[in-house]
């Protein structure tokens, strides 16, 4: 899979929700590049280096299950 590319000019919009049929969610984390971020959270991309980037989100159900998931993306001065 190929990490999307933003260009740095633009803004990325962070959503993410994890679901759990069985037990429910008990909590959900996310961070960008190690950097904790909420769902819904609005990035001015000119705050970011150019270059690949990750955003990871971690959820936990009530049975103390864990479920992490990644996803890359570029941020380029040009597409």
């Amino acid at each position: 899979m190929r990490a999307a590319a933003y260009l740095s000019s633009q803004s990325l919009r962070i959503d993410f929700d994890a679901f759990d049929n069985i037990t429910g969610v008990k909590e959900i984390t996310a961070t960008l590049d190690g950097v904790p971020v909420t769902d819904n959270q609005e990035i001015d991309l000119r705050t970011l280096t150019l270059g690949e980037h990750t955003l990871t989100v971690q959820a936990k159900d009530y049975a103390g299950n864990t479920a992490i998931r990644s996803v890359k993306f570029k941020v380029v001065d040009r597409k």
